[in-house]
């Protein structure tokens, strides 16, 4: 008989809502300005680092993070691409801008929207 494959370190994406919704987030705030938010709640887009004008509190990349509108409403628990410090630096930016910003890139999005849930 074959040996059963290794747990997976997270559920695969599109299957994650119930996941992201435990982790604890309490001490991230990820704000979108109103186009990022419209893309994201009407569109199911991605958060990208262009639509992102505030950082607060500490996370590290693959934490769970509350991306919130301008007016203070909550819209959205995701997995961050970026830690908190890294997304600081690259908030306002375009995708393409990130490499050159940090030497390094996770990829175009701040959190992908199979990695997120909308509340």
């Amino acid at each position: 008989r074959a040996a059963p494959p290794p747990p997976a370190a997270a559920p695969p994406r599109g299957r994650r809502t119930g996941w992201v919704l435990a982790e604890p987030a309490r001490h991230s705030r990820v704000v979108a300005d109103e186009g990022a938010t419209r893309a994201l709640l009407e569109g199911g887009k991605s958060l990208l680092p262009a639509g992102v004008t505030q950082v607060e509190g500490d996370f590290e990349r693959g934490q769970t993070v509350r991306i919130f509108a301008t007016n203070g409403r909550e819209i959205a628990r995701g997995l961050a691409q970026y830690g908190a410090n890294d997304l600081r630096r690259i908030m306002g930016l375009r995708s393409s801008q990130i490499a050159e910003t940090l030497g390094y890139d996770y990829g175009p999005e701040v959190v992908h929207r199979d990695d997120m849930v909308l509340l």
